[in-house]
């Protein structure tokens, strides 16, 4: 019988993180997986047609990018495994009954020019509400790499500033809320919609609202 210092149950790419910063650490470990293939939300395959790849699990690399592990390349995937991102364009569409779509670019004025066909006023918002974002985007990583606090504390302390008391509205709002507040348009209530319908939570539902304020994180 093999004997280690560490047994890590599941070769997903959490577990595989966790077991590379291990034995980097100068530990035994052992990585069990039960499929024929290691990386759980990180593994492509061909699930349809031959030569069509798909993400398996369909996961969008946004807050890792602001990891350790990715920004300072702490266990040289970049440097040493050639890891590279690839970040598409357009980044998004949405496909309407009209034949009509709402396409989401890198570039924002293209993004504009896509949204002036449902209303000149929301393309004429969108840059603004991609700076409220970016402005929502500072208060919430002042903790992303810290332990959470009580939601007690954290009310209090975000009731220290006016962003801070704006981030705790949005939070406690729905995705559509946030949508109804900025954009005129079904098309982009759609899209806002989508953000929290695809973590399977209605965008009725009070909380989905940091949906919104993450999006230029996805889209931008």
């Amino acid at each position: 019988m093999e004997k280690h210092e560490v047994v890590v149950i599941g070769g997903g790419h959490n577990g595989l993180v966790v077991a590379a910063y291990l034995a980097k650490a100068g530990l035994d470990v052992c990585v069990v997986e039960r499929l024929d293939q290691v990386g759980g939300g990180v593994i492509t395959r061909e699930l349809t047609l031959p030569g069509f790849k798909h993400d398996w699990c369909s996961t969008g690399h946004v807050v890792i990018q602001a990891n350790p592990l990715i920004h300072r390349d702490e266990l040289g995937l970049k440097s040493k495994y050639g890891l590279k991102y690839i970040f598409p364009d357009p980044q998004m569409a949405i496909v309407f009954p009209d034949d009509r779509a709402l396409i989401v670019y890198r570039d924002v004025n293209k993004t504009c020019e896509s949204l002036r066909q449902f209303s000149e006023r929301d393309a004429e918002m969108y840059p603004k509400f991609l700076d409220f974002c970016r402005r929502m985007s500072r208060v919430a990583t002042v903790a992303t790499f810290s332990p959470p606090v009580p939601f007690g504390k954290m009310v209090s302390i975000l009731d220290g500033s006016e962003d801070g008391r704006e981030f705790l509205r949005i939070i406690l709002s729905s995705s559509l809320d946030i949508a109804e507040e900025w954009f005129e348009s079904e098309q982009m209530k759609i899209l806002f919609s989508r953000l929290a319908a695809e973590c399977m939570v209605s965008p009725l539902e009070k909380g989905t609202g940091n949906a919104a304020f993450m999006y230029p994180m996805f889209h931008s």
